[in-house]
């Protein structure tokens, strides 16, 4: 058994218990589908979670690549993403990230843009990487941003509201589904 089998042909592999079953499947590639057998739900549990592959079904033979509301596909050598109904738009839909920001605040955004010198490199570090000194001062200034932060959400929070970044996820099937 090296190749994946579409054919009317079952191979039989007997193994001796379940540790022996997950490792014969984690040593090959991993198979398009899995069919576990067994009266004891928490064995086929642990199946799935210790093994990969492009589907399973407990207790039954193909049925899962007959339900439409399931995605059916390989992964890895047996191929990457699903088909069926919503899961085939799906795998051919691109998913577009967008990022919308006003340039009211863009003064602060200099941080960003060279020349670089030692000032802006820690301040950099202390908004980006969240390294500073966090000595008696460290934790004080720590602490006195917190509470100005709090004061100016809440002061602002109706401001903040309209006018916060605008962060969208254009799906073109939430596009449509939103016409219709």
């Amino acid at each position: 058994m090296q190749e994946e089998i579409f054919g009317p042909v079952l191979p039989i592999v007997p193994v001796k218990n379940a540790d022996e079953a997950i490792n014969f499947i984690n040593e090959r590639e991993k198979p398009l589908a899995l069919y576990i057998f067994s009266h004891n739900n928490k064995l086929i549990k642990r199946m799935i979670d210790e093994t990969s592959s492009g589907g399973v079904t407990g207790n039954d033979v193909i049925m899962h690549f007959t339900l439409n509301s399931l995605p059916f596909g390989g992964v890895g050598s047996s191929g990457m993403g699903a088909y069926h109904g919503k899961h085939s738009f799906d795998t051919f839909s691109h998913q577009r990230p967008c990022l919308l920001k006003s340039l009211k605040r863009e003064g602060a955004n200099k941080l960003r843009y060279p020349p670089n010198s030692q000032s802006k490199v820690d301040w950099a570090k202390f908004f980006v990487l969240k390294q500073f000194n966090k000595g008696k001062l460290g934790l004080l200034l720590l602490t006195f941003l917190g509470v100005v932060a709090a004061v100016v959400i809440k002061k602002y929070r109706a401001v903040l509201r309209r006018k916060a970044l605008l962060i969208c996820l254009v799906v073109h099937r939430l596009h449509w589904s939103n016409k219709q």
